[in-house]
């Protein structure tokens, strides 16, 4: 980034049942994992259909380019 190397971690999904949430579990898991990242990587991504419950664990939205170009196969 502008030059500089970077160590990144990615966090890659979090899931739990649907009569287990609401009650923190997955905060806190998340949490937890982020404590061990921040002491291996200097910054974590993640990629997300819902952004809302992860700015609650400090994460931030940034602007995401997706490009797409169809390709035409002879099969």
């Amino acid at each position: 980034i502008e030059g500089r190397w970077y160590k990144a971690g990615a966090l890659h999904a979090s899931c739990s049942k649907t009569t287990h949430r609401s009650q923190g579990l997955a905060s806190e898991l998340i949490q937890e994992a982020l404590a061990w990242a921040n002491t291996q990587y200097d910054f974590v991504i993640l990629f997300t259909e819902i952004p809302k419950f992860y700015e609650k664990l400090s994460f931030q939205s940034i602007q995401e380019y997706r490009f797409h170009l169809k390709c035409r196969h002879s099969k």
